[in-house]
């Protein structure tokens, strides 16, 4: 496996996520990382044994990172490179893969756009020679990285169990954050211009004026914290926006919530959201997110384009209409196929396709 980081985002919760549950007799994975890692997710794959290979700075030293992955991958000799990202640029790693002449060069899509384009065009003639096999957490980032070429479907995955509805949990973490008695509109995600938090803080204010109980909780952190927190220091609702900070484990948070949101501009296949469904948590996304995400009835896909006053009426809306937590078997069933059990079984037999293993039954 290979990530530009591995700190806390989809990309290192998806292979994280994805070998804790690969059976390590048929697949014995190592991960190598270009960026900063987490030690929150260093210590969970050090409990896995699942070795980390830190390498110099694939941004600030890309000549090292790459003669670096090369000796690597001359020295282990992995029939499988797993690139994980969002942009041709994987074409670096995935060339120095093919020059070590590894068999299967997976480029794996976790987004629908990059924040370099010209790059990404640029790269695209290097980018189809370099890699195998293409794979994409859903439909739209497959598109957006392969074009009209073909690819499969990786789905994200997450541990279901962990995130489901807990009564007892949800009057704990409410106590504890001081919300008993409020209607808690939720996010978890970084605070970067990707997950457009401006935009739902906009939003909550209008809300707030008519809703004397509504809360936003943001969870996560980010490059943009200091400038959100500059723009809620002058509204007058500021007492009731709390920034959580980041959490390494959000489930509890999920429960003490009423309702999700994600205003992202762009995304693969959010993994916050997922969790948030897993939860029973009724859900306002904006409506570029691929349907794929969408596994329950409790989803709502709203335009940015019809901007905040139509989202403050759609997050009236659900407060008035959504039974809080409220799941059927029906959905429970759905999300059967986000669980890494099945995501990572799909992983593995298609590792087996690609080098003709025995397959799983």
């Amino acid at each position: 496996m290979v990530v530009d980081n591995l700190g806390r985002n989809g990309i290192a919760a998806y292979v994280l996520n994805t070998c804790s549950q690969l059976d390590h007799k048929q697949i014995a994975p190592f991960i190598v990382v270009g960026g900063g890692v987490d030690s929150a997710n260093a210590a969970q794959a050090k409990a896995m044994g699942i070795p980390i290979i830190a390498l110099p700075n694939r941004k600030r030293h890309p000549v090292a990172y790459l003669h670096k992955l090369s000796q690597i991958l001359r020295a282990q000799r992995p029939q499988i490179v797993h690139v994980h990202g969002n942009s041709r640029t994987m074409a670096l790693e995935l060339s120095v893969a093919k020059r070590c002449h590894c068999s299967a060069r997976i480029a794996h899509s976790h987004n629908s756009t990059c924040d370099h384009k010209l790059l990404h065009r640029l790269l695209k003639p290097v980018f189809v020679r370099s890699y195998t096999h293409g794979l994409a957490c859903g439909s739209k980032a497959g598109r957006w990285l392969f074009e009209d070429r073909p690819f499969a479907i990786a789905p994200n995955g997450i541990d279901v169990a962990h995130f489901l509805f807990d009564g007892q949990t949800r009057e704990c973490t409410r106590a504890e954050l001081g919300l008993e008695g409020k209607f808690v509109i939720g996010h978890v995600g970084g605070l970067n211009t990707q997950k457009n938090q401006a935009f739902l803080i906009a939003s909550f204010e209008q809300v707030a004026q008519r809703d004397s109980q509504a809360v936003l909780l943001l969870v996560g952190a980010g490059p943009l914290e200091a400038e959100l927190k500059r723009q809620v220091a002058s509204s007058p609702f500021i007492s009731r926006i709390l920034f959580y900070g980041p959490s390494e484990d959000p489930s509890k948070l999920y429960q003490a919530m009423d309702m999700f949101a994600l205003p992202s501009l762009f995304e693969g296949l959010p993994i916050s959201l997922l969790e948030a469904q897993s939860a029973g948590l009724p859900c306002l996304v904006a409506n570029n997110i691929d349907s794929d995400v969408v596994l329950t009835n409790q989803v709502t896909a709203l335009p940015l384009e019809a901007g905040t006053q139509a989202w403050a009426q759609e997050i009236a809306r659900i407060r008035q209409s959504a039974q809080t937590h409220s799941r059927s078997q029906q959905q429970a069933q759905e999300l059967r196929s986000i669980d890494t059990t099945h995501t990572a079984r799909v992983l593995l037999n298609q590792y087996q396709s690609f080098l003709s293993l025995p397959s799983e039954s």
